[in-house]
This record gives structure tokens, C-alpha cells and sequence, in this order.
């Protein structure tokens, strides 16, 4: 057996056997003896009560995950009696509303208590899931709408596009009643208030001196035409506006007038 010990043990056991001096070693129970003060102190030792009274939950964890590292641990307890693990179980929870159900139930084994803690975990990741899928629906539904939308808006696009390039067409002609245009003729000119002329007179006179202003034009270097008299014509007067063509019955008014 002495032969194969050196087989089985780790490099830093071995380390240490060959590194003891020299017949300090008498016999097996010597040995196990040594090697247990030594390596003793780097053993990991079983979970007291106290390392269970510690196990808090922590914030945001689940309740599902709790259990699972409060059990871990209580298995690492040996003899440890079941009203201490329920005692400390409650003492250590976050969830409010857990514990009053658990203090509302007369719980007296590890069993029962687990098993009421796992309907209740289970109830809680249904409900985790349920929300979870109710956000992502209408996640999705807020993203098909903003697509909707903008797809709604780059047809609306298009269609100003296409009104833009379009031709429109012309506008009707409204007809001119002439029994209106009749009278506005021949009311008093709006142009000049305070004359005493119709509006037919302004339109013969804008019309005249538009002829007079293009024949000026076409024909600057032409001499101008005799008319026979010092006087001008009744109709081509700037003063017959004034009084109309009754006015110049004779030569001696129109030179009264003028």
C-alpha cells in the first residue's frame, strides 16, 4: 500500500509528504495523523444554522431562484431540524404577499413548505409570461401601425407627385351678360367721381389714346397731317369727356370750351 500512496495523492499533497523530514513518520496512524492538521484548515467544512439565517433574497430575484439556492445550502447543513429551516426560510423572504400566505397556513414540514413555495413560483412565472407576451403583442402592433403610417405617407407622396406633373385643365369662361354690360356703360364713371361722363367715355378715351400712342411709334419721323382748322376734332378733344359731343354744336362753343 506504502507503493501506490504516492500514486493517488494530488501534486501539492505529494509536495508536501516529500518535503516532511526524515523519520518523523513512525506509522500509518502517524501519518493520517499529520496529514489531517495540515490540509484540515483548507477543507471546505459543512454549512452551520447560522450560514442559513444568512441567506437573504436578494433584490430582483425571482422567487424560483430563492428556492433553489436556500435548498443548495439547507443540503449542506447536516442535522439540521425542519422548524429552524421554515423559521428561517419566512424570516429571509422580500415578497410580501408570499408571506402572508405562508403565515395564513399552519406549516410543519420541509415538504409542505416547498411545496407550497413551488405552486406559488409557478403561479408567479405564469404571470412574468403572460405580461412579457401581452408587451411584446402590442410592441409588434406599434410597429405595424408606424409601418402602416409610413407607408401611407409615401403614397400620399406619390399622389402629390402625380396631381403636380398632371395637366390641369383650364377654367371655364364665364359668358358676359350683355344687357349688364349695357348699363355698366352707360352708368357714371367710377374712374372720375367728380366728372359728369359715363364709363363709355373712359373706355373711348383709353382706346384713343392707345391708337395715338402706337401711331406716334410707327410713324415718328412722318409729319403730322393737317386738319384743316386751328381746331381739333370734336371727337378727338381731350375736354369732350367733360360735356359729351352735344357740347360742340358749333365753332364758337368749341372755342368757348377750349
Amino acid at each position: 500500500m506504502a507503493n501506490y500512496l504516492t500514486m493517488c495523492l494530488s501534486p501539492n499533497v505529494l509536495t508536501w509528504l516529500m518535503g516532511l523530514p526524515a523519520r518523523s513518520v513512525d506509522s500509518w496512524a502517524d501519518l493520517c495523523r499529520q496529514l489531517i492538521n495540515n490540509f484540515k484548515s483548507t477543507c471546505s467544512r459543512p454549512s452551520s444554522e447560522w450560514d442559513l439565517n444568512q441567506m437573504d433574497q436578494r433584490e430582483g430575484e425571482s422567487l424560483r431562484e430563492y428556492i433553489h439556492r436556500f435548498c443548495h445550502k439547507r443540503n449542506a447543513i447536516p442535522n439540521i431540524d425542519e422548524c429552524a429551516v421554515i423559521m428561517y426560510f419566512k424570516k429571509r423572504l422580500k415578497d410580501p404577499e408570499f408571506f402572508r400566505k405562508l403565515a395564513r397556513k399552519d406549516v410543519r414540514t420541509c415538504e409542505e413548505l416547498f411545496f407550497i413555495a413551488n405552486q406559488y413560483a409557478l403561479a408567479e412565472e405564469a404571470v412574468l409570461k403572460t405580461r412579457k407576451n401581452r408587451r411584446d403583442r402590442k410592441t409588434s402592433h406599434h410597429e405595424k401601425h408606424e409601418s402602416s403610417r409610413t407607408q401611407d405617407k409615401k403614397k400620399k407622396s406619390d399622389c402629390e407627385v402625380m396631381n403636380i406633373e398632371r395637366p390641369r385643365s383650364p377654367k371655364p369662361v364665364h359668358g358676359i351678360n350683355p344687357t349688364e354690360c349695357a348699363d355698366f356703360l352707360e352708368r357714371k364713371s367710377v374712374i372720375h367721381p367728380q366728372g359728369n361722363h359715363k364709363m363709355k367715355d373712359c373706355f373711348k378715351l383709353d382706346s384713343l389714346a392707345e391708337e395715338l400712342l402706337n401711331a406716334k411709334k410707327g410713324s415718328s419721323s412722318k409729319k403730322p397731317e393737317d386738319h384743316g382748322g386751328a381746331f381739333q376734332k370734336a371727337n378727338r378733344e381731350v375736354n369732350y369727356i367733360f360735356g359729351g359731343l352735344a357740347v360742340y354744336e358749333s365753332k364758337r362753343k368749341q372755342k368757348l370750351t377750349y
